[in-house]
């Protein structure tokens, strides 16, 4: 799929002037609308085109005036009377107005297009004498006041002014952040960009504990313990969306998205794993909706930036293994154009950064791995005639934390430690879409894993204690964890920190 060149000389087009022109008629078989930027809206640009009778205008510019008009809907009544005749009122009865698509003025619904579904001549003759004065005619008359019943129910055209076909532009500059609200910033270009913002958040997956049995018949709290914050968390993106298709009949053709990126992510972690069991639980660390665009009738974009979160444990045997972690990501100039691939994708994701402090006293034949896990998402929702796709771009990362301990004689075991990672940065949409996509899809421009840490070291085990009946017959269990048997520890613990 191409981007043509009229997509891009609509989007220079916008980013030169922005404005809409309301001194020109739209009477030459195409017509353009631009949306500004602001705190609810996105930028962008849409043009329509089709034979000469197709698009009208019934905006002053073209010799009209609205008499009565609602500006909370496309789907009314509408009474008006040409001021002009010289600038082209006729121009909507071309062919016959019913199904002619036109251009609101100002106030009037919510535009910018409608359908013209039917025309009369309105029962209700009555003229402001304000707009009196300005059309009547020389014989002392005033003109008709006609009737327009209109819509943007694009699909009940009959196609009698053949296919208008649309061209849709929309941009915003986007920063996610987390910490305090601020308002809108200035980049370096001196261009704004929106700020949402995700608040730092703590969460614990899980926190368990557990009276267990210990050595000579004694009793001890142990724990399973696991909480995740997100600490940093800002991603710098422009989004931009190109559309075409047609209004009548109504139909996406093509559905082209990029959002050239950058991110910074800490994430940090800390687990203790005191008991036997496993567990798994998913959490949300948060969502936010950036201003959308909305052309009412065709197309509207609203993109949502979240960011859930997962954390397990599988634990067997006593560990004592208590893993501390902050993983530093980064992700620079991600560029694509999906579907396209035009250029190719492109991304730089280095290996996290990573420092932590272990902790560990396991018994011989034991082993606990901790996993915690974090997926961001861009999603770009589309809908457009009565259907509906996700676009979107998404970054996961995981790492799993592993102790396993073999014995190596009757007063020794090996332990060895492991932190690991793999991270990847998928593009894709959700479903099938009109005829710009005829099923869902995602594509990987970037996978990686690797090993942060590795490390394994000999201990030396201390005498067996003395296991009791009674103390056997305490063992409890609750959640998926439960008591450990009681073994032998080793002489000394482990203590790593980088």
């Amino acid at each position: 799929m191409k981007i043509s060149l009229l997509t891009v000389v609509i989007a220079l087009a916008y980013r030169a002037f922005g404005t809409n022109d309301w001194t020109k008629a739209c009477l030459g078989g195409s017509c353009s609308f631009d949306i500004e930027a602001s705190p609810a809206s996105m930028s962008g640009t849409i043009q329509i085109s089709g034979s000469s009778s197709s698009i009208s205008d019934i905006t002053p510019a073209a010799g009209w005036q609205i008499l009565d008009c609602s500006g909370s809907t496309n789907n009314q009544t509408v009474r008006l009377v040409c001021t002009d005749e010289s600038l082209g009122c006729g121009h909507i009865f071309q062919n016959g107005a019913q199904d002619t698509i036109v251009r609101l003025p100002q106030g009037c619904g919510v535009g910018p297009f409608v359908r013209v579904a039917n025309h009369s001549i309105s029962d209700d003759q009555s003229i402001p004498t304000k707009v009196t004065s300005r059309v009547m005619k020389r014989d002392g008359t005033t003109p008709q006041v006609h009737a327009l019943q209109i819509d943007d129910d694009f699909s009940q055209a009959s196609g009698q002014h053949g296919n208008v076909s649309f061209e849709v532009h929309a941009q915003g500059d986007f920063r996610v952040a987390n910490g305090p609200k601020q308002s809108k910033r200035q980049n370096g270009s001196g261009s704004t960009f929106e700020v949402v913002f995700i608040q730092p958040e703590s969460v614990t997956p899980f926190d368990l504990n557990l009276t267990c049995p210990a050595a000579d018949g004694t009793t001890q709290t142990q724990f399973m313990f696991g909480s995740v914050s997100l600490d940093r968390a800002q991603f710098n993106t422009t989004i931009d969306i190109t559309s075409t298709g047609t209004m009548s009949p109504p139909n996406i053709e093509t559905l082209s998205f990029s959002a050239p990126s950058d991110a910074l992510i800490i994430l940090q972690s800390n687990f203790e794993a005191g008991l036997q069991g496993s567990t798994d639980i998913g959490f949300d660390l948060g969502s936010e909706t950036f201003p959308s665009f909305s052309i009412a009738g065709v197309l509207e974009i609203s993109p949502v930036f979240s960011v859930s979160g997962s954390a397990s444990v599988n634990a067997q045997l006593l560990t004592n293994f208590i893993p501390e972690t902050a993983f530093d990501i980064s992700i620079t100039d991600l560029q694509f154009t999906y579907p396209s691939n035009e250029p190719p994708a492109s991304v730089n994701i280095p290996a996290p950064g990573l420092s932590f402090d272990v902790l560990a006293l396991p018994t011989a034949g034991s082993f606990a791995e901790f996993n915690i896990g974090a997926l961001f998402e861009f999603v770009v929702g589309v809908s457009a005639f009565s259907q509906s796709v996700g676009l979107e771009f998404s970054y996961s990362f995981s790492s799993n934390m592993i102790l396993d301990s073999t014995p190596t004689s009757e007063d020794d075991e090996q332990v060895c430690i492991e932190i690991n990672d793999v991270s990847q940065l998928n593009l894709g949409n959700s479903n099938a879409f009109f005829d710009a996509f005829s099923s869902g899809n995602t594509e990987t421009i970037f996978s990686g894993a690797g090993s942060l840490f590795s490390n394994c070291t000999t201990l030396a085990l201390g005498p067996a204690p003395d296991v009791t009946h009674a103390t056997r017959s305490t063992l409890q269990s609750r959640d998926g964890v439960s008591c450990p048997p009681v073994a032998a520890l080793p002489e000394t613990s482990i203590s790593i920190t980088s």
